[in-house]
């Protein structure tokens, strides 16, 4: 989907450095493969593995089809991120979650919601808020 996202100074320079090397054609795509079509997801996916690769960053054995490092993992995290920075920054996620779902091209907030697990890992503090919370709820049993 088509959108308008913030860029960092250095990314736009960058963009226009691009744009005015003539690869990117009015008609076509912005970063066509050497056939004039589009990349294909198996390239982007190759690239992002020689990338990590190049890093250092191994992939671990699981077993076939088990979900690994990918492409969509940056997504994923990046989502999170946002969603725990409006928390933690007081905003009320109601109305902020279609601003966030807006960003990711998303048509409507059912396809955000996916990216916007609670895990013990990321959520530790609400965690501890609810566990302050409840804690009269359930009296202590003894055996």
């Amino acid at each position: 989907n088509d959108r308008i996202v913030p860029m960092h100074d250095t990314l736009m320079d960058t963009i226009l450095a691009y744009i005015g090397s003539g690869i990117p054609q009015p008609d076509g795509f912005f970063f066509p493969a050497i056939t004039g079509n589009k990349l294909s997801y198996s390239w982007a996916r190759d690239s992002f593995n020689r990338c990590l690769e190049d890093i250092g960053i191994i992939k671990p054995d699981l077993e076939r089809y088990a979900r690994n490092i990918c492409i969509h993992c940056i997504r994923h995290s990046y989502a999170v991120a946002a969603f725990q920075k409006l928390d933690h920054e007081g905003k009320d996620l109601y109305s902020e979650a279609p601003i966030l779902s807006t960003y990711l091209g998303h048509k409507n907030i059912s396809g955000t919601e996916k990216y916007l697990h609670m895990t013990a890992a990321n959520s530790a503090d609400i965690l501890q808020k609810m566990s302050d919370y409840i804690k009269d709820i359930f009296p202590e049993v003894g055996l």
